[in-house]
């Protein structure tokens, strides 16, 4: 009779795969090997939480994939009626680029009037993600929330397109959203995210960044 463990065991790889890896079989179906993991797996690289901070900041963490991802859970203003801006670090440079090549859309609605507001720029030194005031860090502000998407950062061949969409209560707790898209323009690989509001700090709130695999 044939023993199944050990069967088993005979096809599993002598050594361990690497971090985030699983336990599949060969293309030939006859044994075992190390693969990553199937598309679609979010990988949480690193999370800052705000703290009367003049700016949230990844550079480091944002390192071995080509696609990812930003999740701003309540980032509320230290002080009131200023937007969430974002701006980019390209490969080689030292700091964040604030020159004026950035170009985004921002598409800003509320739920009182209806209303769509449309903003953008074909010449900014920053990327603008709520296109409309946040109000500051009055009692029971949930702050601004959102996702935002950067899809193949580490590519040296094209302009790097990103693009979100953030949620917010307006002074009278009513909802308010915006979704945008902005590109820096240039080609140069971007290794790093920058955060901050138009005017004081970011009082509290939570930035996760991701890895995506896909």
């Amino acid at each position: 009779m044939v023993n199944l463990t050990d069967e088993f065991n005979k096809n599993i790889p002598d050594s361990l795969g690497t971090a985030g890896q699983v336990l599949t079989v060969n293309s030939g179906a006859t044994a075992g090997e190390w693969a990553d993991a199937a598309g679609g797996s979010w990988n949480l690289l690193s999370t800052v939480n705000a703290s009367s901070s003049s700016t949230v900041e990844f550079t480091s963490a944002m390192t071995g994939y080509n696609h990812y991802a930003v999740i701003i859970s309540g980032a509320v203003p230290s002080t009131g009626s200023v937007r969430l801006n974002m701006r980019l670090k390209r490969s080689g440079d030292s700091g964040f680029f604030t020159g004026g090549d950035y170009v985004y859309t921002t598409t800003t609605s509320d739920t009182y009037n209806g209303n769509a507001v449309n903003s953008g720029s074909t010449g900014s030194s920053y990327i603008d993600l709520t296109g409309f005031q946040i109000i500051g860090n009055y009692s029971g502000n949930p702050g601004n929330s959102g996702v935002l998407y950067f899809p193949d950062f580490n590519s040296s061949t094209k302009n790097k397109l990103t693009y979100g969409k953030n949620t917010w209560h307006d002074s009278s707790l009513r909802p308010m959203q915006s979704i945008f898209t902005g590109t820096l323009l240039y080609n140069t690989a971007i290794v790093g995210v920058q955060f901050y509001f138009s005017s004081g700090n970011i009082d509290v709130g939570k930035f996760s960044l991701y890895g995506l695999s896909v």
